[in-house]
């Protein structure tokens, strides 16, 4: 009879050890797999956040400053890294510590003029845009004919009756420019 028992015993013990070292491992292996995970979430974040910073931007539109093409709520991404800019790219600029979405119109050495029935003129040419708003002076802007400076740009937003642009501030300075709006995100089912 005692040899009963003890053999009950050597079997429990040969089983608990093994049961344990599985139960460790296990563990052991949950850690690993969060560690993983952490590493792998830290390195996701620590791309976009470059990817972000130094080559894509994102501007979330408010107001009507580029309507019809972009409207309130949409969200715009652009390019950081192209410099090449020409007249009709819509682009992100940085004007007294605000952003905004406008079209280019005109480089520099351009002359831009606008009459007094609304027509934008460059260099004396009448621009064929496919704008539905018409183009007026801003009386408290600046005056025209306007020259644009070397290095800079000239913007006007589609909704020309109501934009902030460079009627009202000027010529944007190539350092100004934020990026190319490469595409835009419609936020509110428009």
């Amino acid at each position: 009879m005692k040899n009963k028992s003890k053999n009950k015993i050597d079997n429990s013990i040969s089983i608990l050890p093994e049961k344990v070292i599985k139960q460790r491992r296990r563990q052991v292996l949950e850690r690993q797999d969060m560690a993983s995970f952490f590493k792998k979430f830290v390195c996701i974040v620590i791309c976009v956040y470059i990817i972000f910073s130094f080559i894509y931007g994102i501007v979330f539109v408010e107001g009507q400053i580029m309507y019809p093409s972009i409207r309130d709520g949409d969200i715009a991404i652009y390019f950081r890294l192209d410099s090449n800019y020409q007249v009709g790219d819509v682009v992100s600029v940085r004007k007294n510590k605000e952003s905004y979405i406008s079209r280019i119109v005109a480089r520099e050495g351009d002359v831009v003029d606008i009459t007094e029935d609304g027509e934008l003129l460059v260099n004396g040419n009448v621009q064929q845009e496919d704008i539905y708003f018409l183009t007026y002076p801003d009386s408290n802007g600046v005056t025209f004919p306007y020259r644009v400076d070397k290095g800079c740009i000239f913007v006007l937003g589609d909704f020309r009756t109501g934009a902030v642009d460079s009627r009202q501030f000027g010529q944007v300075s190539e350092d100004e420019i934020e990026g190319k709006v490469i595409t835009v995100i419609r936020r509110r089912g428009f």
